[in-house]
């Protein structure tokens, strides 16, 4: 019973994902490659060093920081390569593999809440450069 919730927490989280991404406006990608690579060279490494909180196991990493740069300053797809190229960092580069239900939660939970991010820094009137 406690499996077939999880994974449908996680579906649900999928599909919202999905959602949101697909209604981010469709700009493309942007001329600037080199501000692009810049930000998801930092997201890989700040993926690649997770914060461990004490006592309760749970880890955090620093890629928001890149993110949200990257959606500020080069759009919202941009700002999801860099979320990608931070998550897959966490994922590769970690000695120990989570499963593949927190890999896909994970992967979901990231897009959501960038995809989101864009959706209110668009609506608040910012707009990317």
């Amino acid at each position: 019973m406690r499996a077939t919730v999880l994974r449908l927490y996680v579906a649900a989280i999928v599909a919202a994902a999905g959602i949101a991404v697909a209604l981010l406006p469709t700009e493309g990608m942007p001329a600037d490659l080199v501000a692009l690579s810049l930000l998801a060279l930092l997201s890989i490494i700040a993926g690649a060093r997770p914060v461990r909180f004490v006592g309760k196991g749970n880890e955090i990493t620093a890629t928001h920081s890149t993110i949200i740069c990257g959606l500020a300053v080069l759009g919202a797809p941009a700002a999801l390569v860099i979320a990608v190229a931070g998550l897959i960092s966490t994922l590769v580069i970690r000695r120990r593999r989570p499963k593949v239900i927190r890999s896909v939660f994970n992967f979901a939970g990231i897009m959501f809440s960038t995809a989101m991010a864009a959706h209110v820094f668009f609506t608040l009137g910012g707009a990317p450069g």
